[in-house]
């Protein structure tokens, strides 16, 4: 029940987000995701290389190296996950202004069913340092995947890549006097995917980037890798 409840929250809240017009210049986003299961064992490894720009192609927004552990449940495809980050953000425009952040997180996947298709609800909590001063988040997304003219995604299959997530801010108030907003950002994101096999997709798309600070399109593409 809860599960149904937040999926359809989730997407009235991507109803409402795309009936509204992104002000600003169209921006970029491109990803590798990777993910190995270690044979006969529970344990495996996930992890992400992100470049997000200002512009398609140029001016930095972030760049993001994630890494971490994942236990999956025995008999159970819930899957939970401990790990690193490290993110160096740039400022709009021509200024070189770089601020870095460390970035531990814990997280947990939940698949769930909901008119025959696989949702995955994915809850993270990160712990943020940056330069001296401390930040956490928490995050829920929720994922779907559909394949076109398949009852699954296998070799050779096209499907379409749904997902909205929403961030909060932990602590507002922080160590140097100032103050963030209980909400950090959302993300809304449609793309167009191809498996070339079982363990190599790739995905082209946009996303909608509605953060406290600003409102953009981006563009995006992300090749999927598991090994």
């Amino acid at each position: 029940m809860i599960k149904n409840y937040l999926t359809l929250s989730l997407l009235f809240f991507a109803f409402q987000a795309y009936s509204q017009e992104a002000p600003d210049p169209l921006g970029g986003w491109y990803t590798y995701n990777f993910d190995h299961q270690f044979s006969q064992t529970p344990w495996g490894l996930n992890g992400e290389v992100q470049y997000t720009g200002y512009e398609a192609i140029s001016d930095l927004n972030w760049f993001l190296v994630r890494a971490g552990l994942t236990y999956q449940l025995p008999e159970s495809k819930v899957k939970f996950a401990l790990g690193y980050g490290h993110a160096t953000f740039g400022v709009i425009g021509a200024e070189d202004a770089k601020v870095t952040e460390n970035r531990i997180y814990q997280e947990v996947k939940i698949p769930s069913n909901l008119f025959g298709l696989t949702l995955n609800h994915r809850f993270r909590y990160e712990q943020r340092f940056f330069n001296g001063f401390f930040r956490s988040r928490i995050r829920y997304g929720l994922f779907l995947n559909i394949p076109l003219g398949s009852k699954q995604i296998t070799a050779k299959t096209w499907y379409l890549a749904l997902y909205n997530e929403f961030f909060v801010n932990g602590e507002r108030k922080l160590r140097n006097g100032n103050e963030v907003t209980f909400f950090d950002q959302n993300r809304i994101y449609g793309a167009l995917g191809y498996a070339f096999s079982k363990d190599f997709k790739l995905q082209l798309g946009a996303m909608r980037l509605i953060r406290s600070t600003d409102d953009r399109m981006t563009l995006q593409a992300s090749l999927h890798h598991r090994f």
